[in-house]
């Protein structure tokens, strides 16, 4: 790791904490820095009683500076978003809010086109786009499963990201025994996750709530899930990025690994809630669509789901 030649960064906040939030930003604890955690519903339960953190690698509790009122962030060096897309709105208008010219904003969230709209309010040169590689459900208010991996990969949004900083946010992650890597390209790595989102979390939530191996255990589920990931690969051709096709039977011999692990959209979909069909789906097939490509296992998935969304907004 390289030296960093000045400390920017001594304070976090947490915006998004459902599983991805609370996982990550109570292992940042181990940082010393102050962190502040922005928490919506579950505020009285988490302020009371904490986090509780059921690992594969071991349990933990953790007694978190909890934050109501997004004011309460504001001046915080550093932003983590963890909240879904589906609240992207509301990120916005928190993020107006509380940032100052110096706030640099990382965010996890998943499919494409965050780092874009982040950029209405927070400068392109202080956004910093990652992929989280890592299987958690928020199973209670305040309880988080975690079954397996916990990395994160990520790079300057712009070219023009100050170097240092970057050096010193991973720094203070593998300080705080968090695996993370700088990427060469975000945007490929975004695919790479797509090329599972997008099957796996898509089917998932169109058969109102079927868990990985549900999907891997049924052989037409499995086809229609590597069909899809085919056309994944298509889409982000339309990107400029070049996906190997060996990560498919990849994706599929880990996922059967996995077990029977409850998707994101899973969650969303058993608990009526709006699902990320835009950030997952939308976006990466409006791309294919302006290069003429046409996907229509992609297409169909799309169709169905936003009709979902529709129906639950």
């Amino acid at each position: 790791m390289s030296i960093i030649k000045e400390k920017k960064i001594n304070s976090i906040g947490i915006i998004g904490c459902g599983a991805l939030g609370l996982f990550f930003g109570t292992r940042l604890l181990k940082s010393e820095l102050d962190i502040k955690f922005l928490v919506r519903s579950d505020y009285n339960i988490v302020k009371e009683k904490g986090v509780f953190i059921n690992s594969v690698t071991g349990n933990s509790h953790y007694f978190v500076n909890t934050c109501k009122d997004p004011v309460e962030l504001k001046g915080v060096d550093l932003i983590i978003v963890g909240l879904k897309t589906t609240a992207n709105d509301y990120l916005l208008n928190i993020l107006d809010q509380i940032k100052s010219p110096s706030t640099v904003v990382l965010t996890l969230q998943n499919g494409l086109g965050n780092e874009e709209l982040i950029s209405q309010v927070i400068h392109p040169d202080k956004i910093v786009g990652g992929v989280a590689f890592v299987c958690l459900n928020r199973t209670a208010p305040g309880v988080v499963t975690h079954s397996a991996y916990g990395h994160i990969q990520a790079n300057g949004f712009m070219d023009t990201f100050d170097k240092d900083t970057l050096l010193e946010i991973e720094s203070i992650f593998v300080d705080s025994q968090i695996e993370f890597n700088i990427a060469d390209s975000i945007l490929k790595l975004k695919w790479e996750k797509l090329l599972w989102n997008i099957p796996f979390n898509g089917i998932s939530a169109l058969l109102n709530g079927i868990d990985t191996l549900d999907i891997m255990t049924f052989e037409p589920l499995r086809n229609y899930a590597r069909n899809i990931m085919l056309e994944v690969i298509l889409a982000a051709k339309s990107d400029n990025i070049d996906l190997d096709p060996s990560l498919i039977q990849k994706n599929l011999d880990y996922t059967l690994s996995m077990g029977p692990y409850k998707t994101s959209m899973y969650l969303d979909r058993i608990n009526n809630r709006p699902i990320e069909v835009e950030s997952i789906i939308g976006i990466p097939l409006r791309k294919a669509w302006e290069q003429n490509i046409t996907l229509p296992y992609m297409e169909a998935l799309y169709s169905q789901l936003k009709f979902y969304n529709k129906k639950v907004s």
